[in-house]
């Protein structure tokens, strides 16, 4: 399965500071660089969590005082993603979590909770062939 992270969505907490986005190339390797302490490992976090982590390890800073939903928008053959989830403030994580799929998908203004993660995750699993597979023990 071929899948890219086009962009980094970050949904400011004060709403008039609106969507900042952080682009990263589908044809070639980006390369984030900046000095120590500027948010540079916060990036692998931000992609790790909307990928249906089940724990938030954004570290708890500047970055997650200013946002309150973290983003990605995701490349994949034939179809488009946009998925979000709620900074969980001082939680280990939240069940919101915002999901868009189509052939052309546009990041909203403002996600607000749309889907369950555990849906997300076994959508991503149907898309790269993967088997869900049942975890639970049985008694």
């Amino acid at each position: 399965m071929k899948l890219f992270v086009e962009r980094i969505l970050l949904w400011a907490s004060n709403p008039s500071k609106g969507l900042r986005t952080v682009p990263l190339s589908t044809d070639r390797i980006s390369v984030i660089t900046g000095d120590s302490k500027t948010g540079k490992s916060s990036l692998t976090w931000i992609i790790d969590y909307c990928l249906g982590s089940g724990k938030c390890a954004i570290p708890v800073g500047p970055i997650r005082s200013a946002v309150e939903w973290f983003g990605l928008k995701l490349l994949l053959p034939n179809t488009q993603m946009v998925v979000a989830r709620r900074n969980p403030g001082m939680q280990q994580q939240t069940s919101d979590f915002y999901w868009e799929e189509g052939i052309e998908v546009v990041p909203p203004e403002r996600p607000e909770k749309n889907a369950r993660v555990e849906d997300f995750v076994n959508r991503m699993n149907q898309i790269g062939f993967l088997p869900s597979l049942d975890f639970t023990e049985e008694a």
